[in-house]
């Protein structure tokens, strides 16, 4: 690890002695994969014995590209189930050496419960390009019944990946095309598919990283496009942060059921742009609805597309960021009668030693049970309590770590954690 190492000891095993935790201070230059190493102390905290036993503490069991992950949904085998292909800067290990590609996971689940696998971290190829911050872009550009890519990178140029499966079996993708009809945004290309003015033809829109949107008009067929370049500044799209330089647009666009175009943009900042009314000003200035769309800061440097995954009628939403993750996100179903008051509880100290005082907020806690449990979900203590504050002095018996506090009655449930030292 030869880029800012950076370790911590934490009794992640809770056996009263400290392990020892390594990664990197840097997300530039240093290593983003393998990344989380973990050494198990075999002593004690005065004679340490240190053990190496794993590289990939904690993500070893969740999706990590890299850096700057841009994931798209795509059918890769033509079964109706959207499939995710995701673009990454680098991806950097232990080999010390940067791979540049896309990772393509394969929807193994039902059309109503996805679950994604992984299938290839170069799909189409294109580590051997050496070609980083890779963003893919989904749609059928020559009109033969399969899904190509169209996929941006950091010099601003538009790599093109033909599907040549025709629609049956697992895609198989030709030789890429590097710098697609020469098309040139300046820098972090990030392509979006789309017929805006429904004419059979898929017309391209390029975020970029000054934070503004390209209009490619399609003035060629719908098998063979010809890209022209209407407008570097389209619908006044703008999504730099105030006082920001740059902005990362990477734009969405999709129909509502009324049929009417939206644009979605994700952002430097990490906030998702919305915009509608566009139609009506193709060559104007869009109306910006919100420049918080998901109520929700899904990290820096975030790219977003969108699918029914789970064919309830509502599209979902894929996000990648700057940590080489992704998040999905649904439209909430419930809607609420009312705002009510929502009970909580205080814990001090926290964290403490030996006692735990608590404080009920909104309601009495007349006929309540206090319950306490460890890390691993063990109930480890239990009583009864008719008060709204309440005192427990924790016995000898709980270990360092920390602990998830419940209070019941036949209404109410509210929870909280806290540290024993």
């Amino acid at each position: 690890m030869t880029v800012f190492p950076a370790g911590f000891f934490v009794d992640y095993d809770n056996d009263s002695d400290g392990d020892l935790i390594v990664t990197t201070n840097d997300h530039q230059l240093g290593l983003n994969t393998e990344h989380i190493w973990l050494y198990e102390n075999f002593n004690t905290n005065d004679t340490f014995d240190l053990q190496f036993q794993t590289d990939t503490f904690l993500i070893s069991d969740i999706i990590d590209i890299g850096s700057y992950s841009k994931p798209i949904f795509f059918n890769y085998n033509n079964d109706n189930l959207p499939d995710i292909v995701a673009g990454a800067s680098t991806t950097f290990g232990k080999s010390a050496t940067f791979k540049y590609g896309l990772w393509l996971y394969k929807n193994t689940g039902t059309t109503t419960s996805p679950k994604f696998e992984l299938v290839s971290k170069d799909f189409g190829g294109l580590n051997s390009y050496a070609q980083s911050h890779l963003a893919p872009a989904s749609g059928d550009i020559d009109n033969d019944g399969d899904d190509d890519l169209l996929v941006g990178n950091f010099d601003g140029n538009i790599i093109f990946l033909e599907n040549l499966s025709g629609g049956i079996g697992n895609a198989v993708m030709a030789t890429p095309q590097v710098f697609y009809q020469s098309i040139d945004v300046g820098s972090n290309a990030t392509p979006c598919l789309i017929d805006i003015e429904q004419d059979g033809k898929l017309d391209l829109i390029v975020g970029e990283a000054n934070g503004n949107l390209n209009y490619y008009h399609n003035t060629g067929t719908d098998s063979e496009p010809i890209f022209t370049l209407e407008s570097e500044l389209w619908g006044g799209v703008d999504v730099r942060a105030e006082l920001a330089v740059t902005g990362y647009s990477t734009p969405f666009m999709y129909r509502n059921e009324n049929d009417s175009l939206y644009l979605l943009c994700g952002s430097q900042s990490g906030y998702v742009h919305q915009y509608n009314e566009i139609e009506d000003a193709l060559l104007g200035e869009f109306f910006e609805t919100t420049d918080n769309y998901y109520q929700y800061d899904a990290g820096n440097y975030l790219a977003l597309n969108g699918a029914d995954i789970n064919n309830d009628g509502n599209m979902e939403f894929i996000t990648g960021n700057l940590r080489g993750g992704f998040q999905i996100f649904e439209k909430d179903k419930f809607t609420p009668i009312a705002s009510p008051e929502i009970p909580s509880l205080l814990l001090i100290p926290n964290p403490t030693r030996d006692q735990i005082h608590i404080t009920l907020n909104n309601f009495s806690g007349a006929n309540s049970i206090v319950s306490i449990y460890n890390i691993a979900g063990e109930k480890v203590l239990q009583l009864k309590n008719n008060d709204r504050h309440i005192s427990i002095s924790l016995p000898v018996t709980f270990l360092p770590g920390m602990y998830f506090v419940t209070v019941t009655t036949n209404q109410t449930l509210v929870t909280g954690t806290f540290i024993k030292l």
